[in-house]
């Protein structure tokens, strides 16, 4: 055999052999496209780079800020600004960003935890003022949020299972069945801060997924937890089961229930955040 055919059939084989081995890898969806595994370690966010404002709820924080239920927060990595939720009502979701000094036009993604007015009302205000954003929402999403995204010229990303948005911030893949809700997670180098709408799947559940796709302990978990109501027994187990699971701070706000955050406030103490329109966290306080 001539060594250039030998050389032919070694790089032949290799190709196969590659192929093989990357069909082998469990899938990890990014941008909405399914790749093989990653390092999590390369992925990890500074903690101390990450801040992250209440930009529309129902319950106040900022004299300059409006209040109306629903729920969005304004996520600020390195090089990337994603708006998760948009609350109920473009025009307020805008005039709170105009007080807090937030240019749309500087927002690159929105993700869209579920498909309840509160949440996804803002979203055509906004994208009057940035068409250039990615949008992600749950597959189960219908025709007129969708109707609303194209009309701007933006085709969505269908979201499932688990979805790496940016390297270090993930939604936490679709769960639920009578209300299928996405949450997103940045992965920190302190542990993943957990970001939900209203927690329908269950806030517990959902705290608990986004540790087991890391291994991490929750640095922080914020937003809404659809507990307004809950008895002090029930909201002392899920604090008891965040304690198992090692979340250090918490800061609920929207759906959450007044008498369910101030138990939370009795237990965590200088751990827990108020929350409400026009706070903001940052993540070199979280220590």
């Amino acid at each position: 055999m001539s060594l250039s055919r030998w050389r032919f059939l070694q790089i032949h084989h290799g190709i196969i052999a590659a192929v093989i081995l990357l069909a082998s890898l469990s899938p990890l969806a990014v941008n909405g496209e399914e790749v093989s595994g990653m390092n999590l370690e390369e992925a990890l966010i500074p903690a101390d780079s990450v801040t992250l404002t209440v930009m529309y709820d129902n319950f106040p924080f900022s004299d300059g800020c409006k209040t109306s239920w629903g729920y969005s927060c304004l996520v600020e990595i390195p090089g990337t600004m994603i708006l998760f939720d948009t609350g109920g009502h473009g025009s307020i979701l805008m005039e709170n960003m105009e007080y807090l000094d937030v240019d749309p036009a500087a927002i690159d993604i929105i993700v869209l935890s579920h498909e309840h007015g509160d949440h996804t009302g803002g979203l055509g205000g906004f994208l009057e003022s940035n068409r250039e954003v990615r949008v992600y929402i749950p597959e189960a999403f219908g025709g007129e949020i969708r109707d609303l995204i194209s009309k701007h010229g933006i085709e969505p990303i269908d979201v499932s299972q688990q979805v790496e948005i940016v390297p270090g911030v993930r939604s936490c893949g679709v769960m639920g069945d009578a209300i299928p809700e996405q949450s997103m997670s940045i992965v920190t180098d302190r542990g993943p801060i957990v970001i939900t709408g209203c927690a329908h799947p269950g806030i517990a559940e959902i705290v608990a997924k986004a540790k087991e796709l890391v291994g991490r302990s929750p640095l922080l978990v914020m937003g809404g937890w659809h507990l307004k109501g809950s008895s002090r027994a029930r909201v002392e187990a899920i604090i008891e089961t965040f304690d198992e699971m090692g979340v250090k701070y918490v800061a609920p706000s929207h759906c959450t229930g007044e008498n369910t955050m101030a138990v939370f406030e009795e237990v965590y103490g200088k751990r827990y955040i108020t929350a409400g329109a026009g706070r903001e966290i940052k993540g070199v306080d979280l220590k």
